[in-house]
């Protein structure tokens, strides 16, 4: 039994992450189930990857596309976020705040947590090994802080838990956001007021299907 429960303990983990697993031992399975979090999230996508499916055998896509997410979630992992879907060609995380520390203290610390993850997964992707077959792979990070819902969503007999909230579309296209803006790595003002080693603007953006225009700020270089 016990061997059991630990086996089931780690399949859990790795589809969903230990947060999430953690959640539905708990006890939330039903739709709507979740709580109302504040939490610093990372949102990373493979620029041109729809031209890269189409170029590429379907073999050396997935290849391609696996290196990208392992170079993307080992960082956030390491630093103890939580890795909530691989969308596509895109990963989705979210760095928590920890509950029995202050509030503002929490949200300095999952903001530093964030942009740390962020700027390794910039670094290890620029330095992927170069091969033949392998084309060079660019990413665009999105970083922003807020509130969001945490729990499940979807239709009664296939559910997803995840995040929903303004602030999770906001990174999104904060990520969308980079390849305008010749980055790799973007923060939302929320973030760069929280983590102030060198942060610049790069001024009010308007982001796509988001009503008011931000600021967001690129980090040292930044250039893509």
């Amino acid at each position: 039994m016990l061997t059991l429960r630990q086996n089931t303990t780690d399949l859990f983990d790795t589809y969903l992450g230990q947060r999430t697993r953690r959640q539905i031992f708990g006890g939330l399975t039903h739709r709507g189930d979740g709580e109302n979090i504040r939490v610093a999230i990372l949102y990373c996508d493979m620029r041109n990857s729809t031209g890269l499916a189409e170029q590429l055998p379907s073999q050396i896509y997935l290849d391609l596309l696996n290196g990208f997410f392992e170079r993307v979630a080992e960082p956030v992992l390491e630093r103890g976020g939580e890795v909530l879907q691989f969308i596509g060609d895109a990963v989705l995380a979210i760095f928590p705040l920890e509950e029995d520390k202050d509030s503002d203290a929490a949200a300095v610390e999952a903001c530093w947590l964030a942009r740390a993850a962020a700027e390794e997964i910039v670094v290890r992707i620029a330095a992927a090994p170069s091969r033949a077959d392998h084309p060079i792979v660019q990413c665009g990070v999105g970083l922003h802080f807020g509130d969001v819902m945490y729990g499940n969503v979807g239709s009664p007999r296939r559910l997803d838990f995840t995040v929903i909230g303004s602030a999770a579309n906001i990174a999104a296209r904060i990520s969308d956001q980079c390849k305008a803006l010749d980055q790799s790595l973007l923060l939302s003002a929320e973030v760069a007021r929280r983590t102030p080693n060198d942060p610049h603007s790069l001024g009010k953006q308007k982001l796509r299907h988001v009503g008011e225009h931000m600021e967001l700020f690129a980090v040292g270089g930044g250039v893509g």
